[in-house]
């Protein structure tokens, strides 16, 4: 549990750097031979079911997974849900039926997370 609640802080600290500041020392976590990702494109946001919404993105070549940030705030903040997926689409289950959904991508590498995308919002 505290792997976890490290590694979830750690996650948001980077996308809030990378957002406000890019700030390239703290995106830069790991392996210094591989470029940072790209910042994904093209997200999509598809209402899948009264609770689930299905998220689509232009795959990052040198990406080896992703962080979606989901919330039902317009702003990207820290307190944004996020899950991690390996492919470039994700169902995420669990909304909340007339509600407005905002979701955010980020590839990863083992350098570390890239720049946030720009959101995508479906309303439920």
């Amino acid at each position: 549990m505290k792997e976890k609640l490290i590694t979830a802080v750690l996650i948001l600290a980077v996308a809030m750097c990378s957002i406000y500041t890019g700030c390239d020392s703290m995106t830069s976590m790991g392996d210094s031979n591989v470029s940072l990702p790209e910042t994904p494109s093209s997200v999509k946001a598809t209402k899948y079911s009264s609770t689930s919404v299905q998220i689509s993105w232009s795959a990052v070549s040198n990406a080896s997974s992703y962080y979606v940030f989901y919330s039902t705030s317009s702003s990207f903040s820290s307190s944004s849900t996020y899950v991690t997926v390996s492919s470039a689409s994700t169902i995420i289950t669990g909304l909340s039926a007339k509600r407005t959904y905002y979701f955010w991508i980020a590839a990863v590498n083992s350098t570390g997370s890239g720049e946030i995308s720009d959101s995508a919002s479906v309303s439920m």
